[in-house]
């Protein structure tokens, strides 16, 4: 049993050096480490177990810890099978008889105590050695610094080997230092080094060079493998990252005597181990069989369903399972109504109470009671008016509410209030504080589907009935907002905004059906577009003629030069003729003679002409005395003079030269360009048409690239041919003009699309080009300003009639 002890330590790789052995005959004795760390590591499962201190308990029926004894050369065994209670013994060769005693030498460096042991004790192993341990061959001792190792050194010494098999200081001759690993010259030291040369190989290293002032050795070539048997002798110590030994088994990492770690070590079978430390060990696969109870284990692999592994006696008695109801009963009470409560000290059992008895809680301080019921309960019950009805006072009672409050119901009531009391004097009163963006006061938000053509929905309706006809100077607000209070700075804030609806054929943002309704805003109104079909009444405080400059319209007392561009037909003037005498002629025409006209009336006018025509004899009272150098007047040919002043009862024809408006200076009359003061425009030129109001619409002819003129009017219609895609482009637009283009689908065929491609510097209401209605015989209508300044047209449209 020693033998196999010693063998299952040295499998281990442990030296019996390091430990002290006690061995007792028949397996029952102990091995005890000098608390080597043991471990067993499975890879299938990445675990490490820890055997320090840790103790094998072997079962009765294990003698040897072997399995098997097979029998040698001069050795007999018996049973043959080398299995059971073996018995060994010698065949020849090697004498018979037996062990009387077990001793143990050691090589010099270690002194052993206690052998031979004739019987049972313990062989000690020590050493007087210390520090690093060199072999003489035929022992042990220490070595010695310098000559088995080199010496330790500090940064301002060198070392060499000295031939002797050790090694010396470098004396630092005068003239150099070394400090740091460098060797370096003293300034002003003595000796002078003409020549340095490097020659030499050392494991594949080779110096060479050669420097006579300054300059530098090559060290070169390539390291080569330094031979550990011949270039390295001696055993590296531990210490140094050896082993300290020159012989193993087994492989992988060296085992060293304190605290190792081994990886998947074959133990084999000892005959003991210390498991007293271990920390791992798996049950799937390093455990087989049933742990029993007597050993701290259930004795079952499996248990009934609901059963509870304990003692479920009054006494010590082994464990069993047993159900959780069986406990109770063994524990507190197995009596049928019985109830569990935690007393003072503990949980117990409330013995089953008298029938009809009450439960009644004595508090936190005490323990549960059985109290017989009251004499007497709830005689009666009754409800509240509008708030809870009790059907009967006695016998079976309902409660109801006065209206059904599920959510699919319909709820009314008087006064209610949201987060607030309600008050008197509000129907609905709703107090929110919202605390981040995307919060509502209040909110309506239906989902409408609707069942048939032609319905209408009502997101919010608000209607009141109006009595009380006898007073007067009663104000109705059918809707109030009233002002916001802040205490701090809004950057936008709106007392009503209304956001743009994303569907629907026709759009308002507001809309007001009575016709006879007045609007009344107090502030400035800004309206980027307006459009009106009835009476539009502006401020009783306006008086003139109308003029428009950056939105804001003012008054004048002439007509304002703006207003007087273009061309104004005579339809459009309340006073459209003239009447000369008895000559009428509408503005703009001819007249070809007056008739019946007196220049003077009765009392003569003064004036100059300077060519005056007559068909026939001019006469008059006191005419000669109306020209300065009265000459013949009259006859077959126009004479030349000058009118002081002149009268005239027929027809008078002006020098046909004058062209323009007539004007008068110092007696002489002239042509000239009727001032706006006069009535005039002040210009001498005819406006652009497109400048002016043209009603007529322009038909613009269909194709796949469409041109149209703004010199030809302010409004055109255009019908789409079929399956042809149309280009749009412009041209002579002028500052200011606005023009209207109805765009129509073709009544049969397929529909087509418009591209505003030909229009690079259009831009469109929300910054994106309309999509043709892609419907036949539909409209889309497009209105386009052209301003010259901006260089920009800017386009909206209303889509699909």
């Amino acid at each position: 049993m020693k033998r196999l002890f010693l063998f299952f330590l040295t499998a281990l790789g442990l030296s019996a050096q390091s430990m002290n052995v006690t061995v007792q005959p028949n397996g029952s004795g102990t091995g005890t480490f000098n608390n080597p760390q043991i471990n067993y590591y499975l890879a299938a499962t990445g675990q490490t177990w820890d055997f320090r201190n840790a103790t094998v308990y072997l079962p009765s029926s294990f003698n040897s810890g072997v399995t098997q004894i097979v029998a040698g050369s001069n050795i007999s065994i018996s049973p043959s099978g080398g299995t059971g209670v073996v018995t060994i013994s010698s065949t020849g060769g090697g004498g018979s008889g037996s062990v009387s005693s077990v001793g143990l030498s050691m090589p010099s460096g270690f002194s052993v105590s206690n052998s031979p042991i004739t019987t049972s004790g313990t062989i000690g192993v020590t050493t007087s050695l210390s520090g690093l341990i060199k072999g003489t061959g035929s022992g042990f001792t220490t070595a010695t610094s310098g000559t088995d190792y080199a010496p330790a050194t500090s940064g301002s010494s060198l070392l060499y080997g000295n031939g002797a098999g050790g090694f010396s200081n470098v004396t630092i001759g005068s003239g150099l230092t070394f400090s740091g690993g460098t060797l370096a010259a003293v300034s002003g030291g003595g000796g002078t080094v003409t020549n340095v040369t490097g020659t030499g190989t050392v494991n594949g290293i080779t110096l060479t060079g050669n420097v006579s002032t300054s300059g530098s050795l090559t060290l070169g070539g390539t390291l080569s493998g330094v031979s550990l048997t011949s270039q390295v002798s001696g055993t590296l110590p531990i210490g140094n990252g050896g082993t300290g030994v020159t012989t193993s088994t087994g492989s992988g990492s060296n085992v060293l005597s304190t605290s190792p770690i081994l990886v998947t070590p074959n133990l084999g079978q000892p005959t003991y181990a210390d498991l007293t430390n271990a920390t791992k060990l798996p049950l799937s696969t390093g455990v087989t069989g049933t742990l029993p109870i007597a050993n701290g284990g259930t004795g079952a692999a499996t248990s009934a369903a609901n059963t509870i592994f304990g003692n479920n006696t009054s006494s010590s008695a082994a464990p069993a399972f047993n159900t959780l109801s069986s406990y109770l009963d063994n524990a507190f009470s197995s009596s049928q109504g019985a109830i569990l409560y935690r007393g003072a000290s503990g949980w117990a059992a409330l013995p089953a109470g008298t029938s009809g008895y009450l439960l009644q809680t004595n508090g936190s301080s005490a323990n549960p009671s059985w109290v017989a019921a009251p004499s007497s309960g709830v005689s009666s019950i009754f409800g509240t008016s509008n708030q809870v009805i009790a059907s009967a006072s006695t016998g079976s009672v309902t409660l109801s509410l006065p209206q059904s409050i599920a959510t699919s119901s319909s709820v009314q009531f008087g006064l209610l209030g949201i987060g607030t009391a309600p008050s008197s004097s509000i129907g609905l009163s709703v107090l929110f504080s919202p605390t981040a963006s995307g919060q509502y006061g209040f909110e309506t938000a239906g989902l409408w589907n609707p069942s048939a053509n032609s319905q209408t929905y009502t997101n919010a309706y608000l209607q009141s009935a109006i009595s009380g006809g006898a007073y007067t100077g009663t104000t109705y607000y059918n809707l109030y907002l009233g002002s916001a209070t802040s205490s701090g700075n809004l950057a936008n804030a709106y007392q009503l905004y209304i956001a743009a609806l994303n569907t629907g054929t026709t759009k308002y943002g507001i809309y007001q059906a009575g016709s006879g309704d007045s609007n009344y805003f107090a502030g400035p109104v800004t309206v980027p577009n307006f459009t009106a079909t009835g009476t539009t009444t502006l401020a009783t405080s306006l008086t003139g003629y109308l003029s428009a400059s950056s939105g804001v319209v003012s008054t004048s007392s002439t007509i304002p030069t703006t207003a007087l561009s273009g061309t104004i037909t005579n339809a459009q003037l309340a006073n459209n003729s003239i009447t000369f005498g008895s000559t009428s002629a509408a503005l703009g025409t001819t007249v070809s003679g007056l008739n019946s006209v007196t220049i003077g009336a009765t009392t003569a006018s003064t004036g100059a002409f300077t060519t005056l025509s007559a068909s026939s004899t001019i006469s008059g009272t006191g005419f000669s005395t109306y020209l300065a150098s009265p000459p013949a007047i009259g006859g077959t040919s126009a004479a030349a003079g000058t009118f002081t002043a002149l009268t005239a009862t027929g027809t008078t024809t002006l020098a046909t030269s004058l062209t323009g408006a007539l004007s008068a200076s110092s007696g002489v009359v002239s042509a000239g360009t009727l001032t706006v003061a006069n009535g005039g425009t002040g210009a001498t030129t005819k406006p652009l048409a497109n400048q002016g109001l043209t009603p007529a619409t322009s038909t613009v002819t269909s194709g796949s690239s469409i041109t149209i003129n703004w010199a030809l009017s302010n409004s055109f219609d255009l019908t789409l041919t079929s399956a042809t895609a149309a280009t749009v482009s412009f041209s002579n637009a002028v500052d200011g003009q606005v023009i209207t283009i109805a765009i129509h689908q073709p009544a049969s065929g397929t529909a087509t699309t418009v591209s505003w491609s030909g229009v690079s510097t259009i831009k469109w209401s929300g910054g994106t080009a309309p999509t043709q209605t892609a419907t036949l015989s539909k409209t889309d209508v497009y209105t386009i300003y052209y301003n010259a300044t901006a260089g920009a047209y800017y386009g909206s449209y209303v889509q699909n009639f």
